[in-house]
């Protein structure tokens, strides 16, 4: 008995998949200060998969009290992802009228340590929210202060980000702090 199968045409190709999404900047962190480029990308392109990929599971995120005595002086890496992607939801879902643009700078007086696992960055940042709503008088807040990074390689030549200290620049500044913890 000779069994038959059928198909339309075998030899012809098959549907391709669709593109995968680009999924933001996430350059591999080969290098500790590769892990603030990561940082800085996917805080200005609100992607919270590449953001959580700076930090390491034991990270720790501490801040001064200038200006808002909150509940406590940090958080640790659960709570900073939830934050995060609070707060990458908040300005995604409003595009139009609200933006958030982060830039961090080396501090000259501060030169990057670094040896074989560990590291210690510091850098100046500024961190923008705009909203516009109303058109004629968009709403900008700057938060300015300085970040000391300190960063582990994780064993597989990769870097990640263990504990995150957040400074006011002045008294009279917002820091990156206050803005979070208006999300909390």
């Amino acid at each position: 008995m000779i069994l038959t199968i059928s198909c339309t045409n075998p030899f012809s190709a098959r549907e391709s998949e669709p593109p995968s999404e680009n999924e933001g900047t996430y350059i591999t962190p080969v290098e500790p200060q590769l892990v603030l480029v990561n940082l800085e990308a996917s805080y200005n392109e609100k992607i919270i998969t590449n953001y959580m990929q700076c930090l390491d599971t034991l990270f720790a995120y501490r801040y001064d009290f200038l200006q808002f005595q909150g509940p406590d002086s940090g958080w640790g890496y659960n709570s900073e992802i939830s934050l995060t992607d609070k707060i990458f939801a908040a300005f995604r879902s409003s595009s139009e009228s609200i933006s958030l643009s982060l830039s961090l700078a080396p501090i000259e007086s501060l030169p990057d340590l670094e040896d074989d696992t560990t590291a210690t960055i510091h850098r100046e940042y500024e961190l923008i929210s705009i909203s516009d709503i109303d058109i004629a008088m968009p709403d900008t807040t700057f938060y300015r202060g300085t970040a000391s990074f300190e960063l582990i390689e994780t064993g597989v030549n990769l870097w990640r980000l263990r504990r995150w200290t957040d400074n006011h620049a002045s008294p009279n500044d917002t820091a990156w702090s206050d803005f979070k913890n208006g999300y909390r």
